[in-house]
């Protein structure tokens, strides 16, 4: 896997790569964690949710209990993202739309706060919860999919340089600049600790 970001430690002969993890790009709505909404959606070339509605009846179907839920704003233009927000390029005149909806009903947000009514303070929390999810899935469709790995870097006899693995993980969906955190929960220390050796761009 080539590195997107290189990072060198400033005290340790330790190299830190981040790296883009296409093998693992599993879709977060699909691999079995917990998530407060879901998401319908007619938005027929992606996966952009967890329910494809085909038809207005069949949304009805799933609105006509009392519930929450915010409109799924998407741009489509080579590559496709979304966000609960319509500022551009969400509300792009040719390319961009309501692709869905993320809900949630009452009585589920009652169960997962364990409250017996719902307020206004709570929605607000349940939104921060949607914008989570959208973001989340948002990473995914764009592919920002990434992982790391540590190596220890030694010096052989004919002063060559030589990289031994040390800790790696992957699968992490967010985007490639928070990766340096990520990493420093598995292995330690601070991001002070490191200094940005390269940076690889993609598009």
């Amino acid at each position: 896997m080539e590195p997107v970001l290189t990072y060198k430690h400033k005290k340790k002969n330790q190299i830190l790569e981040i790296v883009y993890d296409g093998f693992d790009m599993s879709n977060p709505r699909r691999n079995g964690d917990y998530h407060l909404g879901t998401i319908l959606y007619d938005w027929n070339d992606y996966l952009i949710g967890d329910i494809h509605i085909t038809s207005q009846s069949q949304f009805d179907e799933y609105m006509k209990v009392k519930h929450f839920k915010l409109p799924i704003h998407v741009y489509e233009h080579g590559n496709i993202t979304i966000s609960l927000g319509n500022e551009y390029p969400y509300n792009d005149e040719w390319d961009s739309g309501i692709g869905g909806y993320i809900y949630v009903t009452y009585e589920d947000i009652k169960k997962h706060f364990e409250v017996k009514r719902v307020t206004k303070k709570l929605l607000k929390i349940v939104k921060q919860c949607f914008e989570g999810e959208i973001k989340e899935q948002d990473y995914w469709l764009r592919g920002d999919c990434y992982g790391f790995q540590l190596y220890n870097v030694k010096n052989c006899d004919l002063e060559h340089e030589h990289k031994e693995i040390e800790e790696s993980c992957y699968g992490f969906i967010d985007t490639s600049d928070k990766m340096l955190g990520y990493a420093l929960e598995y292995i330690g220390g601070q991001e002070s600790d490191w200094i940005e050796k390269e940076r690889l761009w993609i598009g």
